[in-house]
């Protein structure tokens, strides 16, 4: 006589029903281990107990590729980029020099699968990312961000690029490999402009227009520079009294010019005083050479680029205006020039 729980079950029915749950949860425990992988040291879980492996870390050979942006070709820049590991906002942790061949560097797991490389500008070049931000995004799949500040301690900026590396595969036989692809343009300091001659003849017309270009030459084809301060002085004293300054354009008539303005419709600042200015690339740190307008030639191209000043002219009879344009370049170091050149505006 088979015996039967008060359910309606007999022992027969309820031994092959556990036999039958856990043999499910043992497939099921096989099939995770085999296509999800087991949990491992470090691994969390989600809200729902799905396990969540821990980024990864541990050593990374970093190297880094130079390239020349403006005549192609490796570039052979030494000792630009540095590593750093930033746990904190005032941490910068770990630095090392990277370099072409590769430089093995632990990843800390506390940076949860972020790396941080930091570049310094060349003595002798500038660095390409701020002009071309998309470009080198697209050419460097594991950097997602790129930010400007200064970690080194020297008052200007640095190229600090945010790296993902927390999908590398634990299981390498050899250290995995991080290149960056950096391209730089090369430095020329030689630049001039043409000495435009004074202007007669204007009138005395109120609100007279005048135009004044100033050509620019001395680039070394395949070379660069940056400009970090546009302004133009003149021996008025109060804008609209002898003259107003108006519009400024800088083209590239061979020259490449790149910079987030390069026309400007009216000064983005004024002063009055002992002194009429106007100032149109105004930067707030004009000797960072991460900021401002990169011009470069290509190696095809002519030596010409134009700036050119546009404005109105309120003259009396024997009165003649002083305009005088003024710009700053810098190298890649930080060092700045600054160059003059007047224009006599005669009624």
């Amino acid at each position: 006589m088979a015996i039967v729980s008060k359910k309606g079950f007999n022992l027969v029915q309820i031994g092959a029903l556990v036999i039958v749950v856990v043999f499910v949860g043992m497939f099921s425990l096989f099939a995770y281990n085999k296509y999800v992988g087991p949990m491992l040291a470090g691994e969390t879980t989600t809200p729902e107990g799905t396990p969540v492996k821990a980024p990864y870390s541990g050593n990374i050979n970093w190297r880094v590729s130079d390239t020349d942006y403006v005549a192609g070709g490796a570039f052979g820049i030494a000792n630009a980029v540095v590593y750093y590991s930033d746990n904190s906002p005032t941490d910068v942790g770990q630095m090392s020099v990277v370099t072409i061949t590769g430089t093995v560097i632990p990843l800390p797991p506390a940076n949860k699968g972020w790396a941080y490389i930091a570049v310094h500008n060349g003595d002798a070049e500038y660095a390409l990312a701020p002009w071309a931000e998309s470009t080198f995004l697209n050419s460097n799949s594991r950097v997602k961000e790129i930010t400007y500040r200064d970690i080194s301690g020297d008052s200007n900026n640095e190229i600090v690029m945010k790296v993902w590396c927390g999908d590398i595969p634990v299981s390498q036989s050899t250290d995995p490999v991080i290149q960056i692809q950096f391209p730089w343009v090369d430095m020329d300091s030689s630049v001039t402009d043409d000495s435009p001659a004074d202007q007669a003849g204007m009138g005395l017309v109120a609100a007279t227009p005048f135009s004044i270009s100033w050509v620019m030459s001395g680039l070394t084809a395949g070379d660069g520079v940056v400009f970090t301060r546009i302004y133009v002085t003149t021996n008025g004293t109060i804008a609209g009294d002898d003259i107003r300054l108006e519009s400024f354009k800088f083209t590239g008539d061979g020259w490449e010019v790149k910079g987030t303005k390069t026309y400007w419709a009216k000064p983005v600042r004024e002063t009055e005083g002992s002194t009429y200015i106007g100032y149109y690339l105004d930067l707030p740190n004009s000797s960072d050479p991460l900021q401002g307008i990169l011009a470069y030639r290509p190696v095809d191209k002519t030596d010409r680029a134009t700036m050119t000043l546009t404005g109105k002219l309120y003259l009396e009879a024997g009165n003649d205006v002083l305009v005088t344009l003024c710009y700053t370049t810098i190298t890649g170091a930080g060092a700045t020039t600054d160059t003059t050149d007047p224009v006599i505006l005669q009624a």
